[in-house]
C-alpha cells in the first residue's frame, strides 16, 4: 500500500483526513489504538469517490458512527476509518422521517416528537446513530430498527448513492447484510405514527429511567454479546460467576453482566480477555455458545 494514499483521499474533498489518529476517544469504551487514516466525512455526495479511490489503491475502509458498539484493539488500524457523525440532516414528510447516518437515535426521536410523530421511544436508551442502528438492526425494549425502517440510502464503491428498500437489507436480530458488504449507510427513512406526544414523552422518560436502573453508566461498548434465543446473555454470565470479575481496569459490570466497563485505563486486550473468559465459562457451564454483538476491529500489533 502506497504511503501517499492519505493525500489522495484528502484530494477527493469529502472532508478532513487525519493521519495516525487516536480512536479511543471516538468510542464509548475509550480503549484501542490509532487509525492509519481517519476521514471526518462532511460531504456525503463525495463518499462514493472516496470508496472508489480506496478500492483502486487497495486501501481497506470501515465506518465509525458514535463508536458505541465498537472495540478497537491496541495498535494501528490499517486503512481508512470514515467517521460519519457529521451527517446530521433531518427532514419530515407526512409520517416519514429521513435522517442522516450521524443522527443519534435519541435526536431522531426528539425531532419526530416535534413533528407530532411517535413510535420509536423504545430506542431512547440506545447510545448510537442511525447508520449504526441500521447496520446492526439495533433494538431494545421489544423494538427493532426493522420495525420502522422503510429504506436506507447507501453509498458504494461503484460510484453510486441509492435508496435501498428495507426488504433488500436482510435485517434480522442484530444483523443486516450490510455487515458483509463495503457499502456505507448515509441516511435512513423511517415510518412513524401520528400519536399523543405527551404520552410518548412519558414513555421515553420511562425507557431512559429503566436503562439507568438496569445498565451501567460508565465507559462501555453496550451489550457485549447477543442474547441466545430465549435466553439472556447477561444472566448466563452472571450465573457463571462473571459479575465483578476484573482484569486490569476492565470489569464485567456488577449491574449487568453483559457489559464490560473501562474503569479508568483499561486496555483492549483486557476487555477481550474478559469477553473470552465469559464466553468460555458460559460454554462450559451451560453448553451455550455466546456470539459477540460488539464489533471488534483488529489493529496491527
Amino acid at each position: 500500500m502506497s504511503v501517499g494514499w492519505i493525500d489522495a483521499i484528502d484530494e477527493v474533498g469529502a472532508g478532513r483526513v487525519l493521519a495516525d489518529e487516536p480512536l479511543a476517544g471516538r468510542t464509548t469504551l475509550r480503549v484501542g489504538g490509532r487509525a492509519e487514516g481517519l476521514l471526518v466525512l462532511d460531504d456525503r455526495e463525495r463518499l462514493p469517490a472516496v470508496l472508489m479511490a480506496c478500492r483502486r489503491m487497495g486501501v481497506p475502509w470501515r465506518f465509525l458512527g458514535a463508536g458505541s458498539n465498537v472495540l478497537v484493539t491496541d495498535g494501528r488500524l490499517s486503512g481508512l476509518t470514515i467517521a460519519t457523525g457529521q451527517l446530521r440532516d433531518l427532514a419530515v414528510s407526512g409520517e416519514v422521517v429521513s435522517a442522516g447516518a450521524g443522527v443519534m437515535l435519541l435526536s431522531l426521536i426528539g425531532f419526530a416528537h416535534r413533528a407530532g410523530l411517535t413510535g420509536m421511544e423504545w430506542a431512547a436508551g440506545i447510545p448510537g446513530t442511525v447508520g449504526g442502528g441500521v447496520v446492526m438492526n439495533a433494538g431494545a425494549q421489544g423494538g427493532e430498527i426493522s420495525d420502522h425502517l422503510l429504506a436506507a440510502e447507501l453509498a458504494s464503491a461503484d460510484g453510486q448513492i441509492r435508496w435501498v428498500p428495507v426488504q433488500d437489507l436482510g435485517l434480522r436480530y442484530r444483523h443486516s447484510r450490510l455487515q458483509e458488504t463495503d457499502d456505507a449507510v448515509v441516511a435512513g427513512r423511517f415510518r412513524l405514527d401520528r400519536g399523543d406526544v405527551a404520552t410518548a414523552e412519558a414513555r421515553l422518560r420511562t425507557v431512559l429511567a429503566h436503562r439507568r436502573a438496569t445498565q451501567p453508566q460508565g465507559k462501555n461498548a453496550g451489550s457485549m454479546f447477543k442474547n441466545p434465543p430465549g435466553q439472556s446473555a447477561g444472566q448466563l454470565i452472571e450465573m457463571a460467576g462473571g459479575k465483578g470479575r476484573r482484569l486490569g481496569d476492565a470489569e464485567i459490570s456488577t449491574v449487568h453482566a453483559n457489559f464490560i466497563l473501562n474503569l479508568g485505563q483499561a486496555r483492549a486486550t483486557d476487555v477481550l480477555a474478559l469477553a473470552d473468559w465469559a464466553k468460555g465459562e458460559v460454554a462450559a457451564a451451560f453448553a451455550q455458545e455466546l456470539e459477540l454483538e460488539v464489533r471488534v476491529w483488529h489493529a496491527d500489533a
